[in-house]
């Protein structure tokens, strides 16, 4: 009992550093500084599904609930903010097309930034909400959030989350004029050149830029052998 015990301290902790993508398990309590550290969900779900995104915010003891974000995928894609407002609303830009989606929960002590695939949909202050308890102590106004729990009964979108990366993670082009051909972790914004040694062609963009979503624009590409026929065997 105790090892297992132990060992779902060490996964707690690691879902606290790790950006890797990590299953979402309803009704769990996960150690996570919202404030510090922007939230990214992952799910395929798209409007007219009717599933749900539920995430319950907690502080540091789990007593204290401070509030919750439901996003509808209904005909169209709607939010709620627990505490904040008393009814569902329409975000002022609808999310891209894509099916596969990231959503990412950015939150400061004055404001809530709701942004699909790159693209903000929400930017909420606290200060401009009808409800009085949105700015209240331990509620969404201040440094509060220190535990998160996706819904176990009405939460049927999300399927991994991962605390949000600072940098694009570093890559290896083999045989590319790069240091031993590996690149380090670069940050959002910036842009890396990927040429090849002699004798060898790209296959695929020399570019790749760190978005501000923290991804990169395009796949690593590969570095081919360039294959050279001698033209006498054919005379």
């Amino acid at each position: 009992m105790f090892l297992e015990r132990l060992l779902l301290i060490v996964l707690l902790i690691h879902s606290v550093s790790s950006t890797e993508w990590i299953p979402v398990e309803g009704g769990t309590f996960i150690t996570h500084d919202l404030e510090k550290t922007p939230l990214q969900i992952k799910t395929d779900s798209t409007a007219g599904s009717g599933n749900h995104i539920v995430l319950f915010t907690h502080t540091k003891d789990e007593t204290g609930l401070v509030g919750g974000v439901r996003l509808k995928f209904g005909s169209t894609i709607t939010y709620f903010i627990g505490f904040c407002e008393l009814s569902s609303g329409a975000f002022p830009v609808q999310p891209p097309d894509e099916v596969d989606k990231i959503w990412t929960i950015r939150k400061t002590a004055s404001d809530l930034n709701i942004i699909c695939n790159e693209v903000e949909l929400l930017h909420y202050k606290f200060s401009d909400s009808s409800d009085s308890r949105c700015v209240q102590r331990c509620r969404w106004a201040g440094d509060v959030v220190d535990k998160i729990q996706f819904s176990s009964e009405h939460d049927t979108a999300s399927d991994y989350y991962r605390a949000m990366p600072t940098a694009c993670p570093g890559f290896t082009v083999d045989r590319s004029v790069h240091v031993q051909g590996i690149w380090d972790d670069t940050d959002p914004g910036e842009t890396v050149t990927i040429n090849c040694q002699k004798k060898h062609v790209r296959d695929g963009s020399f570019e790749r830029t760190c978005n501000t979503d923290v991804i990169w624009t395009e796949e690593a590409p590969l570095c081919k052998k360039l294959i050279v026929r001698s033209w006498s065997l054919f005379l």
